[in-house]
Parts: C-alpha cells; structure tokens; sequence
C-alpha cells in the first residue's frame, strides 16, 4: 500500500523526518518506549479506579494496545510530492501510523486548496503562476517610485517644500 503525501515546501526535510521515524520504529526502541507508556497507562488506571471506588477499566488498556498495535506494527511506503517543485520521493518502511496520517491530512488540505485555487484564481492564473498580481503590483509600485525623482530623502513621499523634477523626456 503506497500512501501520498503532500507538501507545498522541503520534500526533503520531510523525507529527513520520515526516515527518522522508520529508523526509530525498526530499530526496537519504540516497542521498549511503547511497554513503558502501557506500565505508566496502567499506574494511571490503577489509581483513578482507587480514587474512584471503581473497578479497573481494562478495556482502556486493550484498547490502547489494539491501537498501538495496528498504527506502529505494520509500515508502508510513502511517495512525498512536492506540489510546488513536482519533486516525488519515496520513503520505506514507514510506520502505519505517521504515514496514515500525513496522507489523509495533506491529501484533505491539498484538495481543499486545489478546489479554492480553481474558485478564486484570475483567468492568467495558470500561465502566468500563483503570485503574477503581486509580481505586476510590484513592478506597478517601484514604476511609481521611480517616475519622479525627489530631493528628499523619502523616496515615497516628498516632505513638503521640497521641489521635485519630473524626469528629463527629451534623451
């Protein structure tokens, strides 16, 4: 089972971080972390269920081990594609859990983002890219900047008195 995810920055960092936790969970160490928690799980139930005058709930304990069970027992590989380069990178042997997750949550967010780009994009949105409007603003504010030459020290906005020269036309 290949699960995608998404990412709209460093495909690479989040390869980096994938890896790391494929590495974590099939080295061993997350079982022996996974047997303390259920230890202290257990401490926690044994004392509500005193402080309670009730009898312990075990089914919270099975619960909690079906769960860890399935999300960091089995892995899967995951393709992360970097929907602003088109860069794809596969990881191996990722946790269940991690990766189930970052699929349905970046698979949800790019879809909502693909449906919202395509209800409020320009017409030109396509062929000219996602920040051509605030390209052309800039290129429309530093035009406006630059038409007039001002002896104050503010290019924006003369102080007042001071004299500005319109641009010489006759080069």
């Amino acid at each position: 089972m290949d699960l995608p995810i998404y990412t709209a920055g460093s495909a690479e960092f989040l390869e980096m971080m994938l890896n790391a936790s494929a590495m974590i969970t099939g080295s061993g160490h997350a079982e022996d972390l996974a047997k303390i928690g259920a230890i202290l799980g257990l401490v926690l139930i044994a004392f509500q269920a005193v402080l309670n005058n009730q009898p312990i709930a075990f089914q919270r304990v099975g619960v909690m081990l079906v769960l860890y069970m399935v999300f960091y027992g089995p892995t899967t590989t995951v393709t992360i594609e970097d929907t602003v380069s088109g860069q794809v990178r596969v990881v191996d042997n990722v946790s269940l859990g991690p990766a189930f997750v970052g699929s349905v949550l970046s698979t949800i967010s790019y879809d909502i983002s693909q449906v919202s780009e395509q209800a409020f994009s320009t017409p030109g949105m396509t062929q000219y890219g996602l920040f051509s409007s605030l390209n052309t603003l800039t290129r429309v504010r530093d035009a406006l900047r630059n038409r007039w030459r001002c002896s104050s020290s503010r290019p924006t906005r003369p102080a007042r008195g001071t004299a500005c020269r319109r641009p010489s036309t006759n080069t």
